[in-house]
């Protein structure tokens, strides 16, 4: 239900550049009473950057690169570096710095802002990684997990370093075809044993702090619902209802005390809100101009949180999101010219990469049989801006083009972007796909 969320002013500016024009109901009769969270709390440390003077790009053999987000201040990132399995981050320099694993794996825990947990789900085993020190990670030995199964994959996992919560996804045969079925349980981080009865459903999102496990779920002969559940040793108990998956995707973040969901439905943006200590869920939405299902990305500013999303006329706006769940007044971002976006936050702006990236298969002329070969093909296009947030709309340095684009070729399946950044450095990654990779160093401490 959408609630009264602007005076007069910003609620006529909100209709002018997201297109609202849905009803604004009154507030629930009896509010929740828990606090909201101090916005402060999980606040990148406001640093000035400034550009580097013609960057100098650096070639990888990098492979199999996934985003881990940010952790302990950094942004950390997994992918193989020929035959070694690496965390990627930036050192105290700003140079790419790597920390051996031991194995390649995406299913991957944030223990608070202090930690991995890194599942390799072939033995089973998993392994901590320590990131108190987080320019010295300290990676543990693998040790076994008997609570897992060899071969099973998760479809999410999180730890909070004394449980671990771990929803598996599976195929199950039934009359009239092949379907999927979730299960979901929570493991002794001390022990690797089971705690607790399985939970008959998947979850796509999960978060362990404070003592609790909590995860958005689509229980097992209900594929369209969208429920937030908490595991715990008795089972599973259902939170609240978060709507149906008429769209996929969502993004969630830790704000202060509480685990914060947003996701799209058609023409809304639904927001969710729990507070790990009190135990409490909150609940809002506002409108947009999608016509059908938005987009969105999470952005932790200095002074606050919000999301980006699509504007009335296809431009992008960030949302700012208040400690009281809901939105502030649109910014407007630069004008964008490629399909897709990165977006990273850094000291007193944000890092913006816009980019087009496609890979495909083509095949030759008939051999005297009739047969033909197919191969890869692929193409990139992109830049990059640096810009500083404002009312009404953000203020953007000149884009520049990244290596590589206007590159199109053949046998390979071309780059995607990544992000990495400590506080005052800040890069972009162009992982190459049968292709070396490439690195550059944007942004660094003003002089």
């Amino acid at each position: 239900m959408s609630s009264p969320l602007f005076t007069a002013p910003s609620r006529l500016l909100l209709a002018a550049l997201l297109g609202c024009g849905a009803r604004v109901d009154p507030p629930p009769a009896e509010p929740t009473s828990a606090a909201p969270p101090d916005p402060s709390a999980t606040a990148p440390a406001v640093a000035a950057t400034c550009p580097i003077d013609q960057p100098a790009a650096e070639e990888l053999r990098l492979a199999a690169v996934v985003d881990l987000g940010d952790v302990a201040g950094k942004r950390w990132l997994v992918a193989r570096e020929g035959d070694l399995p690496v965390l990627l981050h930036l050192d105290a320099a700003g140079a790419l710095a790597r920390t051996r694993l031991p194995d390649w794996t995406e299913d991957i825990a944030v223990e608070r802002d202090s930690g991995l947990r890194l599942f390799f789900t072939d033995e089973p085993t998993w392994a901590a990684v320590d990131l108190r020190d987080r320019d010295a990670p300290v990676v543990a030995a693998p040790v076994a997990v008997p609570g897992l199964v060899p071969g099973e994959y998760p479809k999410g996992v999180a730890s909070d370093g004394a449980r671990a919560l771990v929803s598996l996804y599976r195929d199950a045969r039934r009359p009239g075809g092949e379907r999927h079925d979730g299960d979901t349980f929570l493991l002794d981080v001390a022990t690797g044993g089971r705690l607790g009865p399985r939970a008959g459903m998947t979850v796509w999102a999960a978060h362990c702090d404070a003592g609790r496990c909590l995860g958005v779920a689509t229980p097992n002969g209900d594929r369209k619902s969208r429920t937030l559940v908490e595991l715990g040793e008795s089972g599973a108990v259902r939170l609240g209802d978060l709507g149906r998956w008429d769209c996929s995707g969502l993004v969630t973040w830790l704000e202060g005390q509480e685990w914060r969901i947003a996701w799209s439905e058609r023409k809304t943006i639904g927001l969710a809100a729990f507070d790990l200590e009190a135990g409490k869920l909150r609940q809002d939405s506002f409108p947009t101009a999608d016509p059908d299902c938005a987009d969105l990305a999470h952005l932790a500013l200095p002074d606050r949180h919000g999301l980006v999303v699509t504007a009335a006329d296809a431009r992008r706006a960030f949302v700012p999101i208040g400690p009281d769940l809901r939105p502030g007044a649109p910014e407007l971002l630069p004008k964008f010219e490629h399909a897709r976006q990165r977006f990273l936050a850094l000291g007193d702006g944000v890092l913006l990469v816009d980019f087009a990236a496609s890979a495909g298969l083509r095949h030759g002329p008939e051999d005297a049989d009739g047969v033909r070969e197919y191969h890869d093909v692929w193409q990139f296009a992109g830049r990059r801006q640096y810009a500083r947030p404002a009312p009404g709309e953000w203020k953007a340095e000149p884009a520049v083009a990244l290596p590589h684009d206007g590159e199109r070729g053949e046998i390979a399946r071309g780059y995607d972007v990544h992000l990495l950044a400590r506080p005052g450095h800040a890069g972009v990654l162009l992982a190459g796909d049968g292709l070396p990779s490439t690195w550059l160093p944007l942004r660094r401490p003003c002089p």
